[in-house]
C-alpha cells in the first residue's frame, strides 16, 4: 500500500455531504485491515510518523461565502506534556466575512474493524489541559475515520453552540447514513473518553465507558482516523461565528491520546 496525502475533507452530519474534491487517499481499501492495534499518547516534541497535517493542499470543504480560509499545520501542536493541540483563530472581517486558520490530521495508513478511542476536550478558548475554556459557537470538534468521500465515515463530531450534546453517526457514501444527537456533560470543559466499536454488523458508540447509541448501518472500506477543529458561520449546523470584528478569537481542542484495536 502506498504512501499517501490526505485531502482534508469530511462530510457533514444530518445531510450536509462535504462536495467532491480532489482525493489522494487509497482508492480501494477494504475492511478489515492488517494494521495491528496501537495507541499514541502524544508524547516527545513531533507527532510520529503514524499521521499526516492536514496543510491546505485542497481548498478546505468548510469554505463558505461568509467563512474563508483553510486547514494550516502550525494549528497542530504538542504541548510537552502528554497532549495533541488542534487550534483554530478566527476574526471577523469588515464586510462581515470570517478569516479562519484551522486545524486537521488523520493517519496515513487506513484501518478496519476495531475499537476507536480518544480521550479529548472539545474546543474551548483553554489551551491549558488543567484549566477550564468556554465554548465557542461557530466551531466543530470532531473525532472520525474517512476514506473515499465517506465511503465509510464513523463520527463524534461537538458543536461548539451546543457544548451539553454531541452527534454520533455512519456513513456509506455521502447518500446513507445514520446519525444521533447525544448528551454529553460539558464536553467543552471536561474531559471525556469517547469510543466506536466497528464491526461488520454494527457500530457501537459510547463515552466514559457507557454505551450510548448503536446502528446496524455498518461501512466497509477501511479508513483513516481523523481529528479536525474547523469553523462554521451559519443559523444551522455548528452555530453562528462568534468571532468579532478586528479581535482574533482563538479556541483550541486537547487530546490526550488516540488508540486503535483490531
Amino acid at each position: 500500500m502506498r504512501s499517501v496525502l490526505l485531502t482534508p475533507l469530511v462530510s457533514l452530519l444530518v445531510g450536509c455531504a462535504s462536495p467532491a474534491t480532489p482525493d489522494d487517499v487509497t482508492a480501494q481499501a477494504r475492511a478489515p485491515s492488517a494494521a495491528g492495534a496501537w495507541r499514541d499518547d502524544f508524547s516527545g516534541s513531533a507527532l510520529s510518523s503514524r499521521w499526516h497535517v492536514s496543510s491546505g493542499t485542497w481548498p478546505a470543504f468548510w469554505v463558505t461565502p461568509t467563512v474563508r480560509g483553510n486547514f494550516t499545520a502550525p494549528q497542530v501542536t504538542l504541548d510537552g506534556q502528554g497532549h495533541l493541540k488542534l487550534g483554530m483563530t478566527a476574526t471577523r472581517q469588515p464586510d462581515g466575512t470570517v478569516q479562519v486558520t484551522a486545524a486537521e490530521l488523520a493517519t496515513v495508513a487506513t484501518h478496519g474493524y476495531g475499537i476507536y478511542e480518544a480521550r479529548l476536550r472539545a474546543a474551548s478558548t483553554s489551551a491549558d489541559p488543567q484549566v477550564r475554556g468556554e465554548p465557542r459557537s461557530g466551531t466543530i470538534s470532531a473525532f472520525f475515520n474517512y476514506v473515499n468521500n465517506a465511503e465509510t465515515e464513523l463520527d463524534w463530531e461537538f458543536e461548539g453552540r451546543a457544548p451539553d450534546a454531541a452527534w454520533v453517526g455512519t456513513w456509506q457514501g455521502t447518500a446513507t447514513h445514520a446519525a444521533q444527537q447525544v448528551p454529553i456533560a460539558d464536553a467543552s470543559a471536561d474531559w471525556h473518553t469517547y469510543r466506536w466499536e466497528w464491526r461488520r454488523a454494527a457500530v457501537t458508540f459510547s463515552v466514559d465507558g457507557h454505551e450510548i447509541w448503536r446502528t446496524t448501518q455498518s461501512p466497509k472500506a477501511a479508513a483513516h482516523v481523523m481529528l479536525n477543529l474547523w469553523p462554521t458561520d451559519s443559523g444551522n449546523w455548528g452555530g453562528l461565528n462568534s468571532a468579532a470584528p478586528g479581535e482574533p478569537q482563538q479556541v483550541f481542542m486537547l487530546v490526550d491520546y488516540v488508540s486503535f484495536t483490531p
